[in-house]
């Protein structure tokens, strides 16, 4: 018998990083008590840090001129007392009504891992630490799962409707933006460093 699956796919574009660091994959470091924080895993990309939690996700953007700046400072160190000032901003994308334990899998684990030695307190050294390409949370809701990955440098999260399940369940709440809004089908949020665009979904 052969198995139905609906993925709804969203994609987030940053309008204004720099063209270099558009291509640069967006990798997943699982949370092994080398931070204090309680979320799962933290996806690094060129212009973001995003944090996988139990309910959603929290991001970090960082404006586009953040990288020109350091690349700048490196080539000439400036004053210390005229410190190089890189902006971001932080926002939350949180799961309404969902599983607040969902498991997650991991996947396409790269060839090379880290080490964290972190602060004084030796609980937080931790030593090979793989990286991984995707993550997986299964049952966000009944029957439907998350997807995390990237494309071209770009994040995207796919929700996979299995058989049984609702796509009406999906319910998402934005926090810390400046503003939100929908146009010709996009989900444009308007953050203090530049607007992310969500591109409308499909199946």
């Amino acid at each position: 018998m052969k198995r139905l699956y609906f993925f709804i796919s969203c994609f987030l574009f940053l309008n204004i990083p720099p063209a270099s660091a558009q291509d640069a994959p967006l990798l997943f470091v699982p949370n092994e008590g080398q931070w204090e924080q309680s979320f799962l895993y933290k996806g690094v990309a060129s212009f973001a840090d995003i944090y996988l939690e139990n309910s959603g996700v929290t991001y970090v953007v960082g404006d586009g001129d953040n990288i020109p700046k350091m690349e700048a400072f490196k080539e000439n160190p400036g004053p210390v007392d005229q410190p190089v000032v890189l902006k971001y901003h932080t926002y939350k994308m949180k799961w309404l009504g969902a599983n607040p334990q969902p498991k997650t899998i991991p996947a396409k684990q790269q060839s090379y891992y880290l080490n964290f030695y972190l602060g004084n307190n030796p609980q937080r050294w931790k030593s090979n630490v793989n990286v991984y390409g995707n993550v997986d949370y299964q049952d966000v809701y009944p029957h439907i799962d998350v997807h995390f990955s990237s494309d071209k440098g770009h994040a995207k999260y796919d929700f996979i409707v299995k058989p049984g399940g609702d796509p009406a369940h999906i319910q998402l709440a934005f926090e810390g933006l400046d503003g939100i809004k929908i146009e010709k089908g996009n989900l444009l949020l308007q953050t203090s460093v530049g607007v992310i665009r969500e591109i409308q979904p499909y199946a």
